[in-house]
């Protein structure tokens, strides 16, 4: 299949491989329509159609030496946001089933001295990690998971683009579950046991 090229692109791709910015940017900007148009296209969403892009370019940016051995960029990129928005989806499915089957498991079992014990816990250790966020990330990650804000409303509200509300919570949920995960592992271990009971 043909994909239309930008002039000049191994000369870019080389000089991205180098950490040249101008080249990435150029490269950005050439193909940021297309890229956001085919994730938009599988997972039907803008905002993690937006997270795709992010994620994509900075593949991108990061893939050093690599980069000359890419013969068709377009295709690369594609193939790149193909899997990431197949991530995308798959990561929001789970996260769907585990809080339905959370707000399931702690509706029934609200009464019992045990299970109110465990959430206070898990409620202590998830403000815990949101207290470690950087003031930036906690003001974003409050007003868009908390509050039920869109990128836009936070955008406008906190004066930022909605790329850096973005990125700001894509960093806030990525450092809340390092924390979980490095400190309190035994929280997911019961939360398993829970779920498979």
């Amino acid at each position: 299949m043909y994909y239309p090229t930008l002039d000049n692109e191994s000369v870019l791709l080389r000089r991205v491989a180098e950490g040249h910015q101008a080249s990435f940017d150029s490269i950005y900007r050439f193909y940021i329509d297309r890229v956001y148009s085919f994730a938009l296209h599988i997972v039907k969403d803008k905002e993690w159609a937006y997270e795709i892009v992010q994620d994509v370019f900075m593949k991108l940016w990061q893939y050093g030496k690599e980069l000359l051995k890419i013969e068709n960029l377009y295709a690369w990129l594609r193939t790149i946001a193909r899997n990431q928005a197949l991530q995308v989806i798959r990561r929001r499915a789970l996260e769907m089933r585990v809080e339905k089957e959370l707000a399931a498991s702690w509706k029934e079992a609200r009464n019992t001295t045990d299970d109110t014990i465990f959430y206070n816990e898990a409620q202590r250790i998830l403000d815990r990690a949101i207290n470690q966020l950087t003031p930036q990330q906690r003001k974003v990650y409050i007003c868009c998971h908390m509050e039920g804000c869109s990128y836009e409303e936070v955008a406008s509200r906190l004066g930022l683009s909605k790329l850096t509300v973005q990125t700001h919570m894509k960093q806030a949920l990525r450092s809340i579950r390092q924390f979980v995960i490095q400190n309190y592992q035994t929280i997911f271990l019961l939360l398993l046991l829970e779920w498979l009971n």
